[in-house]
């Protein structure tokens, strides 16, 4: 689904602006964004803002080590410098419309992700069948595979998504008339798991992002806990834990792979 940046037109006829950015979103009734880092001020030669003392993005790509203890680490955005250049250059960028589910591959060097309404889910592990909505995933692996699936293409390029990608639709979801969908409880709209696109929460034409399963990003922490490392960031809301939203950022090992995170495509031209 295509996410403007800049001006565009509510289904109202209200003209409105949305600045590609990372955001904070109010506990209100109108889930009010605050800009923490706009997309203009970014140079691919400086370290991002960090949020809340701990939530930041890194310039450099890295593929992320998966380890439950301090050695552990996320994966990266594979060029964030490219996207953010191509999302203010042409007005916008692209997430899934649905949670991704499995489309092809043998292994984690060739699976490739797709992005539709699921025809299955496992409670126990990834099945890998076509359609199958692809939770027991690792963070490190969804973002390969993200990567990998346009892989090929000489116009476009896919990424798992970022910490701009994620605020930025929320900030255009509310925009178009959607008020406080930041704050959107999953567990609320849905208690059980739902094959992606099934579950009634659709906005924009984007499915799931409130509910159903959290989606692993490229944003990471620097918080750690005893003798381990939360490097990893998921989003969103999720149908097994009360109180978790759209907006929510939730600490992860880089291990960690249930069926409760899952992942979304983003993609910008090159």
């Amino acid at each position: 689904m295509w996410i403007p940046v800049g001006s565009f037109v509510n289904d109202v006829g209200e003209t409105k602006e949305v600045t590609l950015g990372r955001y904070t979103f109010a506990d209100d009734e109108n889930g009010t964004p605050t800009l923490v880092q706009d997309a203009a001020n970014y140079t691919d030669q400086s370290d991002d803002v960090v949020i809340d003392s701990c939530y930041k993005e890194l310039i450099d790509y890295r593929e992320g080590v998966v380890s439950k203890g301090l050695d552990g680490e996320n994966a990266t955005a594979k060029d964030l410098a490219g996207f953010l250049n191509s999302a203010k250059n042409n007005g916008g960028y692209y997430i899934g419309r649905y949670e991704a589910s499995f489309a092809s591959g043998s292994s984690t060097a060739d699976y490739k992700a797709a992005s539709k309404i699921s025809n299955g889910y496992s409670e126990d592990s990834m099945i890998y069948s076509t359609g199958t909505l692809w939770n027991y995933v690792t963070q490190p692996e969804a973002s390969k595979i993200a990567i990998n699936t346009y892989a090929g293409s000489n116009s476009v390029a896919s990424d798992l998504i970022n910490s701009y990608a994620w605020d930025t639709a929320i900030v255009y979801i509310q925009q178009a008339g959607n008020t406080n969908y930041a704050n959107q409880d999953g567990y609320l709209i849905n208690s059980s798991l739902a094959n992606t696109g099934e579950n009634g929460d659709e906005v924009c034409k984007i499915n799931d992002i409130a509910s159903n399963i959290q989606e692993w990003t490229t944003e990471y922490s620097s918080y750690t806990y005893s003798s381990n490392a939360f490097p990893c960031m998921s989003r969103g809301g999720c149908y097994k834990i009360s109180g978790t939203y759209t907006d929510i950022r939730s600490l992860s090992y880089a291990t960690g792979s249930n069926n409760g995170i899952g992942f979304r495509l983003s993609l910008y031209v090159k």
